[in-house]
């Protein structure tokens, strides 16, 4: 019975549609909710996703950044060999800060900086294989960076 002594064919918008009609237009706002809730979903992961891997990415800079340091490390230590007789002109080149900026990182992580360096000498040759080691992983970083961009 219409309202309000309506006549009958003054329906209301959605009583005026047909069954199957109006199963389209819920199956329709269902698929647009969970279209639309499945988007939020994937860009939330995907901004969850970068932060574990810049977490993971901040360490591996900071190696190669060493390597970086590693790799200006090693054209110095071979100009060192041959300069060993003029050490007065390749002295004040080496030690401005390339050999203290990782004991600079390293003295304030642990305090047994005093005692690693009089252990220094015989970690020389070590520091070589380690800075070749970090050349190689600079330069596989930068193969990567390159065939990324």
């Amino acid at each position: 019975m219409p309202y309000f002594n309506e006549p009958k064919d003054c329906r209301g918008w959605w009583t005026s549609r047909t069954g199957l009609e109006q199963k389209l237009i819920i199956l329709s706002t269902v698929l647009f909710i969970v279209a639309f809730a499945l988007t939020i979903t994937v860009i939330v992961y995907k901004n969850k996703k970068p932060d574990v891997v810049t977490t993971t990415v901040a360490p591996v800079t900071s190696p190669s950044t060493d390597s970086t340091t590693g790799g200006s490390e090693s054209p110095t230590t071979p100009t060192e060999a041959p300069a060993t007789s003029s050490e007065g002109s390749t002295s004040p080149t080496v030690a401005p800060t390339t050999t203290e900026a990782p004991t600079t990182t390293e003295a304030p992580t642990t305090t047994e900086a005093p005692s690693s360096k009089p252990e220094k000498e015989p970690e020389n040759p070590p520091d070589q294989k380690d800075s070749e080691k970090n050349e190689q992983k600079s330069r596989i970083l930068m193969e990567l960076l390159s065939s990324g961009a």
